[in-house]
């Protein structure tokens, strides 16, 4: 049985009167890649946001390898890639890295060990010298995901990571996204690119109404709905 690394036990969220999160019970297994799916206002972002504790949970616990970690134990333990950029434009690639590393705390040997696995993993050792803003879309991704863990999280979470990207780019980011679990990287990924979902994955889960209507491993699915692409089953599950 797979190691659980985060447990939701039964997190409700409400804002005022409306309850956006109702009593989800999840978990995540250590270096899994995990699929959250569901339609616009299911509660996605929510949940990330409340993973990373940039909203507190009204009721119920998320607890990391079975603690509760609050303010600063998450951000040590936890990368966060969002759809927009997270680096400064004008500085280059290794002046980004730089700054979030001092922002982590890392001293300047972690830092300079820590800036060339990332730049050789992300493959953009080459462009280590130039203005990110210079970055085509591709590189720019890469960037984002190397500030995400330059301080080595052990939970990576991916909010649409391929967002605005051609199709050759978005294969690369989602091989990308499994060469980093294959490091040990656990990861929390939101993507409306059900394909990639539906082949990368090693769980999927099934947001509705704030709920896990359906959790399972993407073949489990093909075999419980035969001839259906993801796309299909996506739109039976949900609808």
């Amino acid at each position: 049985m797979p190691d659980n690394y985060i447990v939701f036990q039964d997190i409700t969220k409400k804002f005022g009167s409306k309850t956006v999160i109702k009593d989800l019970t999840l978990a995540i297994h250590k270096n899994e890649i995990f699929g959250i799916i569901g339609r616009s206002g299911a509660g996605k972002s929510t949940l990330l946001k409340m993973l990373i504790g940039f909203y507190p949970v009204t009721s119920g616990k998320i607890l990391f390898q079975g603690k509760i970690l609050k303010g600063s134990d998450i951000k040590m333990h936890v990368g966060f890639c969002t759809q927009e950029n997270s680096f400064y434009p004008e500085l280059t690639v290794h002046e980004n890295l730089q700054y979030y590393g001092n922002l982590y705390g890392l001293s300047r040997s972690e830092f300079k060990k820590r800036e060339a696995e990332l730049l050789k993993l992300m493959d953009i050792t080459l462009s280590k010298d130039i203005v990110a803003n210079n970055l085509s879309g591709g590189m720019k991704r890469r960037l984002d995901f190397a500030i995400s863990m330059i301080h080595n999280p052990q939970l990576l979470i991916l909010d649409e990571p391929t967002t605005g990207l051609d199709p050759i780019t978005e294969k690369a980011i989602w091989e990308l996204i499994k060469e980093l679990s294959s490091q040990g990287v656990s990861i929390l990924v939101i993507s409306h690119m059900l394909q990639y979902i539906g082949e990368y994955c090693d769980t999927v889960g099934f947001l509705s109404n704030g709920q896990i209507v359906l959790n399972a491993h993407p073949d489990a699915l093909r075999k419980k709905y035969p001839g259906k692409s993801f796309a299909d089953i996506f739109t039976v599950v949900l609808t």
